[in-house]
């Protein structure tokens, strides 16, 4: 592996994602109009030079999910007048919900592939998506907002979204994520949140920029999986860049994700305790 050349892939990337994280904040017009040139060589490049195999039509959904229904979505509806972001929002809102819940669901069916962390991986996902749920019920599904342009995610909190950072550290070790710029991921996530509080300045709490946030960093990082072809020979799980077996990272990453979990069904439980229904029972 070439470490120098590794190393500006990855210094590349976070160049590419500050550029982003501009035009997110201060050039919508043009990140939309971006998203849309993206999206049409995307496009034409599947359909005349694709392979047009399964993998390939997964790959180029799960791309075009990412970046037109996630970013696209997220900053095309924020250039609607004010009018029409009232009139739409509820089924907006609806979108976004199910986009948000759905995306997190399908990192169930990601192949264990033999490791012990791909099974535990599963059993804890199911947790945080039901935790995520019943956040999402506290605000009667009524999570998103906007203002001045920024979209605003109400529904997780802090303790969520380190614990589905954690649990997404231990997924990326799986054989099937086989490029090491997935490290990235919660770093990136993590300080954009912080970056868009810092920018926003509107007093909301600092996890309702983790939606954007994190939209932000999962298509970014798509699109450069998609474009930075050129440093193909680098390509290579997150797995073998820090040379552990894999039985040595189940022996690792097992218990974390095992604690998570552990964690996450605590959150439920206390969830369920001071629901209303059951505060209503207690009263009886």
């Amino acid at each position: 592996m070439d470490i120098p050349l590794s190393l500006f892939d990855l210094l590349f990337t976070c160049f590419v994602v500050s550029i982003v994280c501009y035009l997110v904040c201060y050039k919508r017009r043009l990140m939309f109009g971006s998203i849309v040139i993206l999206f049409l060589m995307i496009t034409g490049q599947f359909i005349f030079f694709g392979s047009h195999s399964l993998d390939s039509w997964m790959g180029y959904i799960k791309l075009i999910c990412e970046l037109v229904f996630g970013l696209g979505a997220v900053i095309g509806f924020s250039l609607l007048s004010r009018r029409l972001q009232v009139s739409y929002l509820s089924a907006f809102t609806l979108f976004v919900n199910i986009a948000v819940l759905g995306n997190i669901a399908m990192m169930i069916v990601i192949p264990s592939e033999g490791t012990y962390r791909g099974l535990t991986s599963k059993v804890t996902c199911i947790l945080l998506v039901v935790w995520l749920i019943q956040e999402i019920i506290k605000n009667r599904w009524r999570t998103t907002q906007y203002q001045n342009g920024f979209f605003l995610f109400n529904s997780v909190p802090l303790a969520w979204i380190f614990s589905h950072c954690i649990y997404r550290i231990g997924l990326i070790t799986l054989p099937i994520f086989d490029s090491y710029r997935y490290i990235l991921l919660e770093p990136i996530s993590l300080v954009l949140m912080y970056v868009f509080y810092r920018i926003h300045k509107a007093g909301h709490p600092v996890r309702f920029y983790f939606g954007l946030a994190d939209t932000v960093a999962v298509s970014t990082l798509a699109i450069a999986e998609q474009f930075l072809g050129w440093l193909a020979p680098l390509r290579m799980p997150a797995s073998e860049v820090i040379h552990f077996s894999q039985n040595q990272l189940d022996m690792m990453v097992v218990p974390i994700q095992m604690g998570v979990a552990v964690f996450a069904l605590r959150a439920i439980v206390n969830n369920l305790r001071h629901s209303p229904v059951s505060l209503s029972l207690k009263h009886q």
